[in-house]
């Protein structure tokens, strides 16, 4: 679904990125996260946007789809291995006090 700006709430990168719950060690969303959902995807889905002005923009309207989408894909598996290696890595920075 494409947005509409005329029904939508139109916000800037940097606008939705502040909207957005902070991240890991309660940072907050950078805008270019937003971008990269945009351009990118995150597992296969994309943020909707649009050029308004020269300004690239998406909507509060389309962060709640892109996040929806998101809740339906299956969880991602890992193989024992990748979860022995992570719990490994986060023992060493938190040994390390990061």
């Amino acid at each position: 679904m494409a947005i509409r700006p005329f029904e939508e709430t139109l916000v800037t990168y940097s606008q939705a990125a502040r909207r957005l719950p902070p991240r890991r060690r309660d940072r907050p969303v950078h805008p270019a996260t937003i971008h990269r959902w945009a351009s990118h995807g995150l597992r296969g889905v994309r943020l909707e946007s649009a050029s308004i002005g020269g300004i690239r923009m998406t909507s509060l309207e389309a962060l709640a789809r892109f996040f929806a989408a998101l809740d339906q894909l299956p969880p991602i598996e890992r193989s024992p291995s990748e979860v022995q290696q992570c719990e490994a890595v986060e023992r060493a920075l938190s040994k390390e006090g990061l």
